[in-house]
């Protein structure tokens, strides 16, 4: 009974010493790509009012990039930012929470273009700013 004990036990430490493991990576290599695009936006009489709306005003911004795929099935992102002498500091999303620096923001897009919509109560327009925009591409899902 002890020898066969014994067997059992070196041949299932045998099996053990003998079995190899085998690393297995899984990849994605289906990312939705996109594309960013700092464009700034000029301050004063660079916001246009809105026909009929006061204190509202706006900037459309050309970007050609953004065609009928990334309309119907993509994203578009869009943050806006202040220059420094040291680069951009800080991004705030395009619905913010809140007002940034006393203004509310707004953003609507179409084929090839943006356009970026700012409210002030007192009818002041924001100074120069940089806006970053995102495309994102993705699978149709229906």
């Amino acid at each position: 009974m002890k020898r066969i004990l014994l067997a059992l036990v070196i041949a299932s430490a045998t099996m053990l010493s003998f079995n190899s493991c085998t690393k297995e990576y899984i990849t994605n290599n289906e990312f939705l790509p996109g594309v960013s695009f700092y464009e700034d936006l000029l301050g004063g009489s660079a916001w246009r009012p809105v026909s009929g709306t006061a204190n509202l005003f706006e900037q459309t911004i050309s970007i050609p990039e953004l065609n009928d795929v990334v309309f119907e099935d993509g994203h578009v992102s869009v943050s806006i930012g202040t220059r420094a002498s040291d680069g951009i500091q800080e991004f705030t999303n395009i619905p913010s929470p809140g007002p940034i620096g006393g203004f509310t923001y707004g953003v609507r897009y179409g084929i090839g273009r943006v356009i970026i919509t700012v409210s002030s109560p007192s009818g002041t327009v924001p100074g120069a700013q940089v806006a970053k925009i995102v495309l994102t591409t993705a699978d149709i899902g229906n």
